[in-house]
């Protein structure tokens, strides 16, 4: 569908991904991702923008877009990489489910996740309360007579159900009346590849949205260490090294183990010329992490004392903030001490 589409409207736009091209700053669309191919979405290959066209590398142009967006926002924001948000207006009879399938332009993409946004009774003025159930982002109640949810079933479509509790006034809503439904969605594409520090970040946003704050601290954490330890392995890329090299430079810090986080921001960074993160303009959220990271340790190994309860905006904001501070690493690295054009900009010449 992606090439019929570029054949027949070479300008056509469907909507950006979640990348945007360090180097001309143009959004990636929906339909180049189909006609290029995700495959080219992968952790150590060179993604060409078609645009410029520039090659760089798919996490970095992740970033490069999140650099742009409010750090209030971040959560809720679409993380798999090349993948894209959209709404649906639909229906749905009180008492029965439907299913939607995918609609043919997106061949090659699953949904990822789905929040319910509105619902009301169709063609009436009747004001029914929507709430949520349990702070669920796919389960709402209207009223206190119909339960309604959302979700992803399969790879590719959304089904909604709508019941009726039970002992509710069919007075005001029965069986059969339809209902307008609102929910946005994330779509993905199933070909792409994402490191390791991104799946982390998605996980724990599904955990708060599961209202499992706990198994949020160490997820954000390890998307951390593992986000900091590929910056070191791209800088080294553009460097010239090939993989293999770069990985063994990295590991050639610390211990059995590879370096710390703290190996990281402090001698893997002075020693490429970067600078030592502790000591830079973004020492003070660097501070913040490292302080969040001890909440975590309660989490991972606790001890007589009871466990401190995480509410949702506490969670949300803490998913923020992490993501904060690897905007403001990438820029430490890529372009704050940089007086050449963003280094993570790089040559063809590395395999794809």
């Amino acid at each position: 569908m992606g090439h019929s589409v570029r054949r027949i409207a070479p300008d056509a736009k469907a909507g950006a991904v979640n990348i945007t091209c360090p180097q001309c700053k143009t959004p990636i669309d929906f339909l180049d991702i189909q006609e290029y191919g995700s495959r080219d979405i992968h952790p150590n290959r060179i993604f060409l923008c078609p645009n410029c066209p520039t090659g760089f590398w798919p996490e970095n142009g992740f970033l490069t877009q999140l650099r742009e967006n409010d750090p209030d926002a971040f959560f809720g924001s679409p993380l798999p990489l090349g993948s894209s948000t959209g709404l649906n207006y639909t229906e749905v009879p009180v008492g029965r489910s439907r299913e939607f399938e995918r609609h043919q332009l997106d061949e090659g993409y699953v949904i990822e996740s789905t929040v319910l946004l509105g619902i009301k009774l169709d063609g009436t003025d009747t004001d029914l309360e929507v709430r949520g159930i349990d702070g669920a982002y796919t389960r709402a109640s209207l009223g206190d007579e119909v339960l309604v949810s959302v979700v992803p079933t399969g790879e590719a479509s959304v089904a909604l159900n709508a019941t009726l509790r039970e002992g509710a006034d069919e007075s005001v809503i029965k069986a059969g009346d339809m209902l307008d439904v609102q929910y946005r969605y994330v779509k993905a594409p199933r070909e792409a590849t994402n490191p390791p520090w991104i799946d982390l970040l998605n996980e724990a946003s599904l955990t708060i949205r599961r209202k499992n704050m706990y198994a949020m601290y160490p997820l954000l954490v390890s998307a951390m260490d593992n986000f900091l330890y590929r910056q070191c392995l791209l800088y080294y890329r553009w460097e010239g090294y090939s993989l293999e090299k770069a990985q063994e430079q990295v590991d050639s810090y610390g211990g059995n183990y590879g370096p710390s986080r703290y190996d990281i921001v402090e001698d893997i960074f002075e020693d490429l010329g970067i600078g030592d993160l502790t000591e830079s303009i973004y020492d003070e959220e660097w501070e913040w992490f490292c302080n969040m990271n001890n909440e975590r340790n309660d989490v991972v190994h606790p001890d007589a004392n009871l466990l401190s309860q995480v509410g949702r905006s506490d969670a949300i904001k803490n998913f923020n903030k992490v993501v904060d501070v690897m905007v403001k690493v990438f820029d430490h690295i890529w372009i704050d001490n940089q007086t050449a054009l963003l280094k993570s900009l790089v040559s063809y010449r590395f395999s794809r």
